[in-house]
């Protein structure tokens, strides 16, 4: 019965996602919330033609045309460059595979983190949310990091908490250390939250560490460092200076806190008077 319950909210999931991905189509419009579809999209159709990480023309943020840019997630854009390489470039292809995916998986670990936490009838609580919840059926069919990176962030807790509680073996340390480094190149900012994680790990485990344990540990950070680190180098040969993974941070902090925006956010972006003169030189 109880696994019945979570088919039919993974199915409602799925549907929800799905339609909002039919409803988005194969056009990629600058659409509420989600106008970064339109720099992915792009991206992909340019590393699709050879020119690597670069845009056909001056794009935001202070990104010449044919200029290299790290301001982007590259693991999604090589989610849509490799769906492109295998169907051409349907979109609608590309949003519905993503739909399904993160339809299923959003339902099945906030079931599984709800359960562990609070018992059964949180975990279907937790799981009919992540299905109906209008937002996120909404960026379940964009074309953009969220879906994919939410669903990282999901599959990390629910393995940390599966070592937490003692299911400490070779293969759960390496598999958290491929997700943790999945999730930072969707979006870097997970970086932040790694300390933390192990932190509460050694809290959890407490007196009773091993020495498998630590040497797990270091195996997962070795396998962040592993998949951080091509980027890394790319990075370095392409602006001449060290560039861990993103350059987005600086962006949207400074112009996040501009009082030239206003309340006109989107206005700004897309195309104001002395734009690259409003940017500090460290930016650019």
């Amino acid at each position: 019965m109880k696994l019945n319950w979570l088919v039919l909210i993974c199915g409602v999931s799925v549907a929800s996602r799905v339609a909002a991905a039919l409803i988005m189509g194969n056009n990629v419009e600058s659409l509420p919330g989600i106008a970064d579809q339109g720099s992915y999209h792009a991206l992909a159709l340019r590393l699709l033609g050879g020119h690597g990480f670069t845009f056909a023309t001056d794009w935001w943020p202070a990104t010449r045309a044919g200029e290299p840019t790290a301001h982007w997630s590259f693991l999604y854009t090589f989610y849509l460059a490799g769906v492109y390489a295998v169907f051409g470039a349907q979109p609608i292809i590309a949003r519905l595979l993503q739909a399904v995916i993160v339809g299923v998986a959003w339902p099945v670990l906030s079931w599984r983190l709800g359960r562990r936490m609070g018992g059964e009838t949180v975990g279907h609580v937790a799981a009919g949310w992540s299905a109906v919840y209008g937002y996120f059926a909404y960026y379940g069919g964009a074309l953009m990091t969220e879906p994919l990176y939410i669903t990282g962030i999901l599959l990390t807790l629910d393995l940390a908490l599966r070592i937490g509680d003692g299911r400490r073996r070779w293969r759960d340390w390496l598999f958290l250390g491929l997700v943790m480094g999945a999730t930072i190149l969707l979006r870097q900012l997970f970086l932040l939250f790694i300390p933390f994680l192990l932190g509460w790990l050694a809290l959890k485990i407490g007196r009773g560490v091993r020495r498998a344990d630590l040497a797990g540990a270091f195996a997962a950070l070795a396998v962040v460092g592993l998949m951080i680190a091509p980027f890394t180098i790319r990075n370095y040969r392409a602006f001449g200076r060290f560039v861990l993974l993103n350059t987005n941070s600086g962006y949207a902090f400074f112009f996040g806190n501009h009082p030239i925006y206003g309340s006109q956010f989107q206005a700004i972006l897309s195309g104001a008077v002395g734009y690259y003169e409003l940017i500090p030189k460290q930016l650019l």
